[in-house]
Formats: C-alpha cells, structure tokens, sequence
C-alpha cells in the first residue's frame, strides 16, 4: 500500500488516503463514504496529484537495494578485519602463557624465601621443584659494629617455549 494524494479539478479541498490495487475501488469508497456525501466536492471528478521527488524517497530500485559491489567491498573489508583480529589472538596466547609461567615463578620465589626466613643457620641451598630449578646464595653484609644482615640471592632457571630463562630475587635478612 502507499499514500496517494487526490484533489478535485476546482481545488477547494484535499483527500487523501490509502491507494490499494485498483483504483476503482478507491474512488468507489471515496465516493460512498459519509464525508464525501456531504462535502461540497460531491460530484466533481478526482485526479491523482503527481509526486514530487523528495517526498518519494524510494522511487526506483538502485535507490531501494544494495548493489553487488557495494555487498563485495562491505565483505573484502568485513574479511580483512577479521583477518587481522586472528593474527593477534597467538600473540595474546603467547602473552598468557608467558605471563602464567612467571607468577609461577614468583610464587616460587616467596615461598623459598618464607622457608628460608625460618631457619635458624642462613646457608646455600639448591633444588628443583614444580619444573623450576632454583639455587639461593647466601652472604653475610655488618652494617654497624654489631648489625649484621644476610643477603639472600635466589636464582630461579625456567624452560620457556625452548628457551632457558632465569630470574633473580634478593632478600635480606637479619640473624636477631
């Protein structure tokens, strides 16, 4: 359905209404309808007024659809961003892993150093433990006459992707 707009050849008056398939059929219930029995219009021929243009936003089909090539470069460039979106998803994998074998680390390292705070004798030690191999130096720093501190080195060795990696973390201690 659309909206057509009708005058009558004297021009005293618009009808509008709603044009369905057959103009005939629209006339004929103009026609019979209680307003238009009463209007002055009554007996006057109807006439459909052209529309313009700008009221018409979809007058042919190029300005209704979508063309092919409109479809095709909205897809070439729907592609290349997801293209582009997936090569970075193996660098953020990488990222994650890399960053969870760390705190691993880390982990690793204060609970070495908790354990090494409890002991009553500060010395070396060495071990493996959850796939890390660590070693802790120790060496005896006098501040003053009679402060005394232990420096405490903990080297931690990794595998990464094939690499050998390692960390250090110090930590002083006191023998009070």
């Amino acid at each position: 359905m659309s909206i057509d707009v009708f005058r009558s050849s004297s021009l005293r008056g618009v009808i509008v209404g709603m044009r369905r398939r057959s103009n005939h059929v629209f006339k004929s219930e103009i026609a019979s309808s209680p307003a238009f029995r009463d209007s002055p219009l009554r007996g006057q021929s109807l006439q459909r007024v052209p529309r313009n243009d700008e009221e018409n936003l979809c007058s042919s089909v190029s300005e209704r659809a979508f063309t092919l090539v409109e479809i095709l470069v909205a897809l070439a460039i729907l592609l290349i961003g997801i293209v582009v979106m997936l090569n970075l998803f193996p660098l953020g994998w990488q990222s994650f892993t890399y960053a969870r074998r760390l705190n691993g680390v880390a982990l690793l390292a204060e609970k070495k150093f908790e354990e090494f705070k409890l002991q009553k004798e500060f010395k070396d030690a060495s071990g493996s433990e959850q796939g890390f191999n660590w070693a802790i130096k120790t060496q005896a720093i006098k501040l003053l006459e009679n402060v005394e501190v232990v420096c405490a080195q903990l080297d931690i060795d990794f595998d990464y992707q094939g690499k050998k990696l390692s960390e250090r973390f110090v930590t002083y201690a006191s023998n009070d």
